[in-house]
């Protein structure tokens, strides 16, 4: 697809204004210097644009500048790559307790179908622990990109298949000899009028339509839903869930993965189901380098499991008053809805039931952000002028407070900047505290 001169152009440019370099050579398939024809200008600009995205999100790739993008958009909608590795973590994980004696590392797992193939980047790391993978995607220009792409990375055991999955064969037959062991789902969460969509029933496909045929080609399947949903509600419309996990990449929220399982369905009339059990991650991106094909150890700074029933059951400890140090959940746990059990595990007290921050007089090991806290103030009108006089510039944050970050900071005329953290919050009393304090890194 790319030529050595188109490759050695987009190097060449890979810092230029790449709106100047189509204003000055236009739509034509010529070189820039008139000497060699046929490098396709238009292609070579969009792969610049696209490498620069993917420069740290897809590391690996970037590192491959033969591989070609004629699209934005579905660089804009990938997985990062070290959200794709975790995925790769979870399947090896799963697969190879449910067939012992397999060897994942050697390539070893029965074969994987993403039939939601897009540009590519789940497919390709999923690739690298199991025998076959089926990619699927319904644009004739991604599936060309993508098998070139693969060819490209030496991922020989991608088959490519330029389809829906249902298209391919009436009721999923296509893949029904292909002794597939998990299906992957990453739907479209955008209506037809580009609007985002939360909900399972408006996704592109829709799981709940497919899943129970799906089950018969494969046992497992996995699916990435929004990170803003309400996981509660999406556990009722999938009660085959065995695992669930919220993956957040430098404590941003940027994932949410249901683990189906099939056996979990067949015993249902017999058994109830386990309850499933949930995960919250802290993936640290720079331990995920530009050689990484399988998850690095290390990557994951911050692990949290447990099940909804012992976060029910946990009688936290709530405190008085703010002691020494702060601590504020990672994303990822505050997505769980871990609350309480976050106080027991780490033997923190809890600011007040709907103040999701915590305390104690030591400092501690706690999953999320760390702050020694310098001063405690009563909030009133007073005190906020007294900030302002104290602490022109700060960071703010609102916990279960009357007034939103935002407000406080208006009110209190506070510029963002510096090394202060100011915390306003309600404490389990109801009274109101400002808490002035400073980040610590954790050592």
């Amino acid at each position: 697809m790319l030529s050595q001169e188109e490759i050695d152009f987009i190097l060449t440019n890979e810092k230029a204004d790449t709106a100047r370099l189509l204003l000055a050579y236009g739509k034509k398939k010529e070189h820039p210097s008139g000497g060699v024809p046929q490098i396709n200008i238009p292609l070579c600009i969009k792969c610049i644009e696209v490498r620069r995205k993917i420069s740290a999100k897809v590391p690996l790739w970037y590192a491959h500048p033969a591989l070609a993008y004629p699209f934005s958009l579905p660089a804009e909608q990938c997985s990062s790559q070290a959200t794709a590795l975790y995925k790769q973590e979870i399947v090896k994980d799963r697969l190879s307790a449910q067939t012992p004696g397999l060897k994942p590392a050697e390539g070893k797992l029965p074969a994987i179908a993403d039939l939601t193939g897009g540009m590519g980047v789940d497919s390709f790391f999923l690739s690298r622990i199991a025998r076959e993978l089926y990619y699927f995607e319904k644009d004739p220009g991604l599936c060309r990109a993508s098998e070139y792409n693969f060819g490209r990375l030496g991922a020989r055991n991608i088959h490519v298949c330029c389809s829906t999955v249902r298209a391919a064969g009436k009721d999923f037959a296509y893949l029904s000899d292909k002794d597939i062991s998990l299906i992957y789902l990453d739907p479209a969460r955008r209506d037809r009028t580009d609007v985002k969509v939360i909900s399972l029933q408006d996704y592109e496909p829709n799981l709940l339509e497919w899943k129970e045929d799906l089950f018969k080609i494969a046992p497992y399947i996995l699916v990435k839903v929004s990170p803003m949903a309400d996981i509660k509600f999406h556990l009722e419309l999938l009660p085959e869930t065995e695992q669930i996990h919220i993956i957040a990449v430098d404590n941003e929220c940027k994932e949410t993965l249901f683990l189906l399982s099939g056996h979990k369905n067949d015993n249902r009339q017999q058994n109830a189901p386990a309850a499933p059990s949930i995960k919250a991650v802290n993936i640290l991106s720079r331990q995920i380098s530009s050689e990484a094909e399988i998850w690095p150890a290390g990557a994951a700074e911050e692990t949290f499991s447990f099940r909804f029933e012992e976060e029910a059951a946990a009688l936290p400890e709530y405190a008085r008053d703010i002691e020494q140090y702060l601590y504020e959940p990672n994303k990822a746990i505050l997505k769980a809805g871990a609350f309480k059990l976050a106080a027991v595990r780490t033997a923190t007290k809890k600011l007040a039931p709907n103040t999701h921050l915590y305390t104690t007089g030591i400092p501690t090991d706690f999953p999320g952000k760390r702050f020694e806290v310098k001063e405690v103030r009563d909030f009133n009108k007073k005190a906020l002028k007294q900030l302002k006089r104290d602490f022109p510039a700060a960071e703010i944050s609102c916990r279960n407070f009357p007034l939103s970050t935002r407000q406080f900071r208006e009110a209190a005329g506070i510029k963002k900047g510096g090394n202060v953290h100011i915390f306003a919050v309600t404490l389990t009393d109801g009274s109101r505290k400002i808490a002035v304090t400073v980040p610590v890194k954790k050592s």
